[in-house]
């Protein structure tokens, strides 16, 4: 719970009053701390798909966790973008598992157009993230997973179609508390 309080309070409040670092110093705080942090914890990887595609994914485990955060960036973001937000809650025993969907960060794009996103079927991006969240996240039955969605994916989850318990479990948690 202490998780979702502190994402509902990113989503709400401007970054720049939330950020650990200085606006004077982030260049080398940057540089000299979140750059290693990143580098020694994180784990970036790729999940094939049955269909030939990759997706770009990263996990950052902590060793005391307490939750488990699963991070699917906006409209033409990927993960790498959110580093400063790892660094920042590194010490709260959060695991962190990001995913750039389809078109988007380091994963397939389905158009020679890197800037355009095309996917065939909305449908497609379910089976994605199922895909990941039984690769990688892995979650145990008794696990909190919060979802932390830019608001070009908040759309995946409003399907009705959702079948996966996994994937319903962080629709309803949505649709409850946010």
């Amino acid at each position: 719970m202490k998780a979702a309080l502190i994402l509902l309070f990113l989503s709400v409040f401007p970054a720049m009053l939330l950020s650990a670092i200085s606006k004077d110093s982030f260049s080398q705080t940057y540089a000299s701390s979140i750059v290693p942090c990143v580098r020694d914890n994180a784990v970036a990887g790729e999940i094939r798909l049955d269909d030939g595609a990759t997706l770009g994914c990263q996990s950052i485990r902590n060793p005391k966790q307490k939750g488990i955060v699963v991070l699917l960036g906006g409209h033409s973001e990927s993960y790498v973008k959110y580093a400063e937000l790892f660094y920042d809650l590194r010490d709260l025993g959060i695991t962190f598992y990001a995913l750039d969907l389809r078109g988007q960060g380091f994963s397939t794009r389905m158009l020679p157009d890197r800037e355009k996103d095309f996917i065939p079927a909305h449908d497609r991006y379910l089976v994605d993230l199922k895909a990941f969240m039984k690769s990688v996240v892995r979650p145990r039955p008794d696990e909190k997973v919060l979802p932390f969605l830019g608001a070009y994916h908040e759309v995946l989850l409003e399907s009705d179609s959702i079948r996966d318990p996994a994937l319903a479990a962080i629709r309803n948690f949505v649709q409850r508390n946010f």
